[in-house]
């Protein structure tokens, strides 16, 4: 009983690994929207990227939390694929990050 209790804190119980991060986009509230819909100053302060040129407003969830979340597209036509997919399906789309 005595040795257990000594040799009790060299087995130390293994954290469980993480989860890998998981997004989930259940639909788009609005959008898109043009990069030249929002002002420079805007833009900058958000830390928009150059390169991103199309909004959409989406419904999605983290952690068990649903938000509205604002998603920037490298063109509108990769928005428009996004719109399109929800605009045919109610499934929504998973993001896994990790």
């Amino acid at each position: 009983m005595a040795i257990t209790r000594k040799l009790r804190h060299l087995f130390k119980p293994v954290k469980e690994p993480e989860q890998p991060k998981k997004t989930t986009i259940w639909g788009i509230i609005d959008g898109p929207y043009l990069r030249e819909d929002f002002p420079d100053e805007e833009l900058w302060n958000m830390q928009i990227p150059l390169d991103a040129e199309a909004m959409l407003v989406c419904k999605v969830e983290e952690d068990g939390s649903v938000f509205l979340a604002n998603y920037w597209y490298e063109s509108l036509d990769e928005a428009y694929e996004i719109k399109k997919y929800f605009d045919v399906n109610i499934e929504p789309l998973e993001i896994a990050y990790e």
